[in-house]
């Protein structure tokens, strides 16, 4: 049964962060930078693009630092052989780009919370979801989004996103996205999911709550400075989408970690 040793979703680490294992580690390691880092593999040096993964195996070295801080879904494993990945075509101690990848921060999320509830059958749950994980990976890797022909389309649907990223505080709405690239919203919304697996307003609820969650963790903002930061009207309307995507609150996150 496949087994993890430690797990993380969604983990910041701050500006200037550097991970150095010479030897690697003893398990495999799966990780997924929702941000750019710059990586060291195979003796060379490179800056990797946000959402790349790489599933290091054991022993394999692991350098990645992040000058200006960075986001990562990350866990170790063991209990499993090359030939578990190679059936799946998924290349090891090699950088991957997943054409989707929403799916793997809320997974990464679900083991997490497996590992550490350790609630009834959690070892077998765990061990499917992490092979959910990887087969969906395999499939995104494998093949392209159907729906999504017209290249055109795929680079303003990719360029609105990287806008709405950077503009967290601004008032989107599906309405205003769609006028972005002048499609319906119906058509838009479609598009839009076909390609990144979730719903515009839920990727940008939860790229909000991810950067409040850096915020919490790494500044001295106040509950109510974060939430105007990111656009909401109102601390209470924050508090609430934090609490159903987090399971605390802001100030509960705070303190635990």
């Amino acid at each position: 049964m496949i087994c993890v040793t430690s797990v993380r979703h969604a983990w910041p680490n701050p500006p200037g962060f550097c991970l150095n294992r010479k030897y690697g580690h003893q398990d495999y390691s799966f990780v997924h930078f929702t941000t750019s880092v710059e990586l060291c593999l195979n003796g060379n040096t490179f800056t990797v693009p946000e959402h790349s993964c790489i599933i290091y195996k054991p022993g394999t070295p692991q350098y990645f630092t992040c000058p200006n801080g960075m986001i990562h879904d990350w866990f170790h494993f063991n209990n499993v052989t090359q030939a578990f990945f190679d059936e799946l075509d998924i290349p090891t101690d090699t950088l991957f780009l997943p054409k989707q990848w929403l799916f793997i921060t809320n997974l990464v999320e679900e083991i997490e919370n497996e590992v550490l509830a350790q609630k009834a059958q959690w070892q077998l749950l765990t061990e499917l979801k992490i092979k959910e994980l990887f087969i969906k990976l395999s499939r995104s890797v494998k093949s392209g989004i159907s729906e999504i022909t017209n290249t055109k389309i795929e680079s303003e649907l990719r360029n609105l996103r990287q806008k709405m990223m950077q503009s967290l505080n601004y008032g989107w709405t599906v309405e205003k996205m769609a006028n972005e690239i002048h499609l319906s919203k119906s058509r838009f919304a479609h598009l839009y999911h076909e390609f990144y697996g979730t719903s515009p307003m839920d990727d940008l609820i939860r790229a909000r709550i991810d950067t409040a969650k850096y915020a919490l963790l790494f500044t001295d903002q106040t509950v109510n400075e974060i939430a105007q930061m990111l656009g909401y009207s109102n601390a209470s309307h924050f508090c609430r989408q934090f609490k159903a995507l987090v399971g605390c609150s802001p100030t509960q996150h705070r303190k635990k970690e």
